[in-house]
């Protein structure tokens, strides 16, 4: 069970704290408590979760020790490659519902290289590519912020260093 403070990550949403166990009064069951996360990058928001499925919902940032395994094992993540537009996008969308970084890195790598790719050839970034990149990210990175006590950009050039000894 997690206690108020904590900071969990709940997949879509990324690192949120514990702000509160609550009985919110839109719930008939006055018995049946939840957790109110507050997302660590929009404090205004207010997510609910029964605390009977918390575990199964979110799970703890990962520590500073896991983190630089994290970021140390980058290079040999594999990012899969899918020819089908439609299965490409389910297999961000199951990343990103995932709550699992190994899978996050994978698909930021992958759209990396498709970026890369297409860029070569004169063309844009698609749509899906841009808006699950951007959401991978995101969530990656503000988890690795908050485990290793660093900003965006000692993260990115952490990774930046450990990609380029490969």
């Amino acid at each position: 069970m997690y206690q108020v403070g904590d900071y969990v990550v709940k997949a879509s949403n990324g690192v949120c704290k514990v702000k509160a166990i609550v009985h919110p009064d839109f719930v008939s069951d006055k018995k049946k408590l939840y957790y109110l996360l507050t997302p660590v990058a929009d404090e205004n928001a207010n997510l609910y979760v029964p605390i009977d499925r918390g575990e199964e919902s979110a799970r703890p940032v990962m520590t500073e020790k896991e983190a630089k395994e994290l970021v140390q094992k980058i290079p040999s993540i594999d990012a899969t490659w899918i020819n089908s537009e439609r299965e490409r996008e389910h297999n961000y969308k199951d990343a990103v519902q995932s709550n699992d970084p190994e899978r996050l890195v994978g698909i930021i790598k992958l759209i990396y290289g498709r970026k890369k790719a297409r860029a070569e050839q004169g063309k844009k970034t698609t749509a899906v590519d841009g808006r699950y990149y951007d959401t991978a990210e995101r969530l990656l990175y503000s988890e690795l912020e908050l485990a290793m006590h660093k900003n965006k950009d000692e993260i990115l050039a952490m990774i930046r260093d450990c990609c380029n000894a490969e």
